[in-house]
Parts: C-alpha cells; structure tokens; sequence
C-alpha cells in the first residue's frame, strides 16, 4: 500500500516542475527584453481621429508698422448767406409815376432836393434828364400858370425893359430868352405873348459829372459841359453865391503864375487870358477868386485844367451870365 502512493504521487511533482521550469524561461527572457509596454487605452469612440499636421500654424509674418493717417484739413463751413436785402427803390420811381400822373408840379417837388443833395453820379444824370423834362413841360410845352405868366408884349418894349417889370426876373433877361427860346438879339413883335417864368432860378455844378445845368424852382432845365480845376487847384466843393459880372474881362492872374513880358491885367482877346467872353464871380466866406467864365482853349471841356474856376464854351457861358443875378445861388457839388 505505501508503494501505491509513492508511485501516484510522481506525476504531480513532474507537472510542478515543468510549471516551474517554464515560469523561469518566461521571467529569464522578460528581464533581456525590457519591460513590454503597456497597450494604449481605447480610443474614445466620439473622438474624431485628427492628423498631427492640421495643427501646425503657418508662420507669422511680422505685422507692418501702423500708418500714420494724416487727417486733410476740413473745409471751412460755408458762410452764411445773407439774407435777402429788399432792392433800393430808384429815386426817380414815386417822381415818374406822379410824372405819368400829370401830376408835374408835384413829381418836381420830390426831385428837386433829391438832384442837388447826396446821391449817386448815375442818380444825379438820371433825376437832371426827368428834371428837364419836368421843367420843359411846366414851362414850354403845356405852361403852368402857377409857373408862367404871359405877357403881351408892347410896341417899343425890350427884354430888359420886360424883365424889370417883373420881380421874379430880378432885372434879368435870361430867363425869357431861356424860357422862349429866344436869342439875344431877338426882335419882339407887338401883340405876341411871351412866357414870363414867376420862380426862383439858380445854378447847379458837378465836378465828377463836368456838369453845370440852369435850374428852375430846383430842378434842371439845361445842361452845359464845363472844365473845373486841375488836381492842383481843384474846384472848391461849397454853395456860393453870384457876385458881379463882366462881359469880355480882362485877366489878373494869381500869385503863383509869372508872366513874364506881358502886361498885367491881361487885356481880353490876348491868347494868355483864359477868361473868355464873360466873367462871373462866385463869392464865398472862405473861397475867394473864383468864378464861372468862358473860355480861349474850348478842347478843355469836360477835364481838369483850369486854376479852380467853373469854365464854359464862350457860346454858352452866356446863357448864365444872362440869368445870373447878384445873390443867385450857385452849388458846386462833388
């Protein structure tokens, strides 16, 4: 019996040794190898495989220095625009529609302080052409006889012996000759009637214009182109009044011109006297020595040439010295 068991015990420890055997094989080999390496964990099901390379940024290129923006200079805001101004009425328009009224007397009224005081060259030109026709009609084409006063004339009678008879005319004949259109040596025919003009009558100068006109009650009636002072002597602007007057003067010349081997006054007709046919004197508190007068240079017209005198055509300088009366006033304006 204890052979039996000697004899099934054997197998047993075979198997022990074998197991044993092969243990030792496996760890010998293990230890030369290195340790294996562990499987990776299972990827996680949701996960999408992504390549490496979607990763790898492009390389940066340095960013370019800021630029400098230069701000354009604003525009200045546009000025206001100004409001409306009404147009200036013209100074002939209430005076031409009393005109288109026939209503003269009146239109004259409005235009005689307007033409002598401070307007306009181009308004003073434009109120002298209504002024004459203004005054043309109240005194020759359709008499006033407010204005007129028609005279009979009588056998004998003359223009100086009409004009004394009449207050208005203050001695004169200019204005009838004027008025009538009549020339100095005019012949008076008996019976015949004649414009007898009853107003106030005085003499108005533009210097910038080279504009003298006879007015009557204010408002031109005729126009003359003269000569006023040169830039030297100029003009004086200021309200004279007439003192006397001479026919063919002769001529004193003042401090400042030498004449030499000529005799002093200059005797009328000589070719130094600058006078002309008439002389009229215009007196002045302040502005002494100056007059209206003809002339001997008639190219002169319309420019500054004379020593400070209002000078006129020889043919026409009468027409005022026929008017002009002692204290007729006399305005020279700029």
């Amino acid at each position: 019996m204890a052979t039996d068991r000697k004899s099934s015990s054997l197998p047993i420890v075979l198997i022990v040794c074998a197991c044993a055997s092969i243990g030792a094989y496996f760890a010998f080999f293990r230890a030369k190898s290195g340790p294996l390496e562990a499987a990776p964990p299972p990827a996680a099901e949701s996960a999408p495989k992504v390549e490496l390379a979607a990763f790898v940024a492009p390389p940066v290129e340095p960013a370019p220095p800021p630029v400098e923006r230069k701000e354009e200079p604003k525009a200045p805001p546009p000025p206001p625009k100004p409001e409306p101004v009404a147009a200036r009425p013209s100074p002939l328009h209430e005076i031409e529609e009393l005109c288109a009224q026939n209503r003269w007397r009146e239109a004259r009224a409005k235009l005689a302080p307007l033409f002598a005081g401070d307007v306009s060259d181009a308004d003073r030109a434009a109120l002298a052409r209504k002024g004459i026709e203004i005054s043309q009609q109240l005194l020759q084409q359709k008499p006033d006889e407010k204005d007129v006063e028609l005279y009979e004339i009588q056998q004998g009678d003359t223009l100086e012996g009409i004009a004394k008879k009449f207050k208005a005319l203050n001695g004169v004949k200019g204005s009838i000759l004027l008025v009538n259109n009549y020339k100095e040596n005019a012949i008076l025919r008996a019976g015949r009637k004649v414009r007898v003009p009853k107003g106030t009558w005085s003499v108005v100068v533009d210097k910038s214009l080279f504009k003298l006109w006879i007015c009557y009650e204010g408002a031109p009636f005729k126009v003359y182109t003269i000569t006023t002072g040169a830039p030297s002597k100029e003009t004086p602007a200021a309200k004279f009044v007439v003192g006397g007057k001479n026919p063919k003067p002769a001529w004193w010349p003042p401090s400042d011109v030498k004449l030499e081997n000529t005799k002093v006054p200059v005797p009328y007709g000589d070719k130094l006297n600058p006078l002309g046919d008439w002389w009229i004197s215009l007196d002045h508190d302040l502005h002494h020595g100056i007059g209206i007068h003809g002339t001997n240079d008639p190219g002169s017209m319309g420019t500054k040439a004379s020593n400070g005198c209002v000078r006129m055509l020889n043919e026409e300088v009468g027409d005022v010295a026929a008017l002009a009366f002692k204290g007729m006033t006399v305005s020279i304006l700029e």
